[in-house]
Parts: C-alpha cells; structure tokens; sequence
C-alpha cells in the first residue's frame, strides 16, 4: 500500500469520513523530521542559485556525463518522485542539477530536454515540500535553457 504523502489529504479524508487523524493511520502523528528536510531544500535552494556551466574553459578533472546518462538520472528522479522518495529526491537534485547544466552546456541541442525535465522534477518535488517560491524558480528555469549555453534568465532573487 502506497503512503498518502500530504497531511493535508489524510485531514481531508478524515473530514469527510469523520474520524480523527489518529483513528485513520492507526497511530498518533509524529512531526516529520524538519531539520534534515530544510537542509535538502537549501541545498537545492543554492543549487537552483548558480549555474555552474563556465562561460570560460572547462574545469579541469570536472565530469560531464553524456547526455543519456543524465538522460537516464532524470528519469531515476521521476520514478523516485512518483513513489513519494522526497528525502532521497532532495538529496540527489543538486547533484542531478550539475550534470544536467554540464551535459546542456557541452551538447546545447541534445542536453537541453534533461535539463528541462530536470527542472521540472525539482519543481514537483519542492511543491510536495510546500517550498512553492522556490518551485516557481525551478519551473521558471525549466523554460529558460537557450542553445548558446547561457543561463537563463529569471529576474527572481531566491
């Protein structure tokens, strides 16, 4: 059975079939640890803040995954989502955000669609973590990535 992954459905149900919260989960709430998911979500807060891909030379000794490869982490990211993996999510984002921005900046046309959905997967994941502002900013730069490796542009301070 798969895990309801916001309070605020579980409350809605309870309402609906009115039964306390406790009664329907068969155990009482326990506060999610929220000091570990507040530093995944300002890891991915200063990783949605930079754009790593040099305007410059490449760095030397700095892996840049072929395009299936990320390709290939992005879907690992949805399929992570889809079964409500947030802490796991949130911890791979940054690091999936890197490769995605490196592979975009080596090979702009093929290297654009795992950035985009690379964006967009953060998006998701930070609305679920109720960080909505930080979501706009993910979705936002889901529609920026231009082909001249340039980042985009969001007019947005985190």
């Amino acid at each position: 059975m798969r895990s309801l992954d916001r309070l605020s459905i579980i409350q809605e149900i309870a309402t609906v079939l009115r039964v306390e919260v406790p009664a329907l989960l068969g155990r009482e709430l326990q506060p999610a640890d929220v000091g570990h998911r507040m530093l995944g979500v300002d890891q991915v807060r200063a990783t949605l803040s930079t754009y790593e891909i040099a305007l410059a030379p490449p760095v030397a000794g700095r892996v840049v995954a072929p395009v299936e490869r990320v390709a290939g982490m992005v879907a690992h990211a949805w399929t992570a989502y889809q079964h409500a993996r947030y802490p796991s999510l949130t911890a791979l984002v940054p690091d999936l955000l890197a490769h995605a921005q490196r592979a975009h900046a080596r090979h702009p046309g093929p290297g654009r669609a795992p950035l985009v959905d690379a964006y967009r997967v953060t998006a998701a994941l930070l609305v679920k973590l109720g960080e909505a502002d930080l979501a706009w900013l993910a979705a936002d730069r889901a529609i920026g990535p231009r082909g001249d490796g340039c980042p985009p542009s969001t007019g947005r301070s985190i």
